[in-house]
């Protein structure tokens, strides 16, 4: 707040990129209420909202109230969420334990017609596995928020959506050095010397 005071004071202008590098800070000290206050900051100075800011937002986002007005903000500006803000919500979804929470971020990937990527399903399968456990009473959930009624809906819906999900892995960073093997129409021309053919 000091700084921001000085910036006032001194006349330097404030634009998104430091909001959302403000909102960033806040956010990591658990200052939730205060990270959000800055929408208005950013409201009342005429600037722009962009995807970084909903990005950083998301994850003040501890109910799924506040994740779906997030998503219809975004909405109402013209813009898509992308699988970023989206795996931001799901990451608070599944530490809340809140299987309604999780589904929504699911559905909300279907219905925006992206593909999950290798973060997004990670937390679902560490989700998955936890919960298993807890249900099968392997392991304990001091937060008590886990319920078979809310984990058998989470894991009808879990599989069927795996199902229907196609899943684009990354390539490996390491997959450009591997040796490039010829096509076999070219093997006849590689044995009379006339298709160079190079290991890297």
């Amino acid at each position: 707040q000091e700084l921001l005071t000085a910036m006032s004071e001194t006349g330097v202008s404030v634009d998104v990129d430091f909001c959302n590098m403000l909102i960033r800070k806040r956010c990591l000290r658990g200052d939730y209420e205060n990270a959000k206050s800055v929408l208005k900051m950013i409201n009342d100075r005429n600037l722009r909202p962009d995807m970084m800011t909903f990005g950083v937002l998301a994850m003040t986002c501890q109910t799924q109230t506040l994740a779906l007005q997030l998503l219809e903000d975004i909405n109402n500006l013209g813009l898509r969420p992308n699988v970023e803000i989206l795996g931001t919500l799901l990451k608070n979804a599944c530490y809340l334990r809140d299987c309604a929470f999780v589904m929504e971020v699911m559905k909300a990937l279907e219905n925006e017609d992206l593909k999950p990527n290798e973060q997004f399903l990670k937390h679902l399968e560490n989700f998955f596995r936890f919960a298993s456990k807890v249900m099968s009473n392997q392991i304990t959930d001091d937060s008590g928020k886990l319920n078979q009624n809310d984990f058998s809906k989470f894991r009808e819906y879990y599989k069927s959506w795996r199902q229907k999900t196609f899943v684009e892995t990354p390539p490996h960073p390491w997959d450009q050095f591997q040796e490039v093997k010829p096509e076999p129409e070219d093997t006849e021309l590689l044995s009379l010397g006339k298709v160079k053919y190079k290991k890297w």
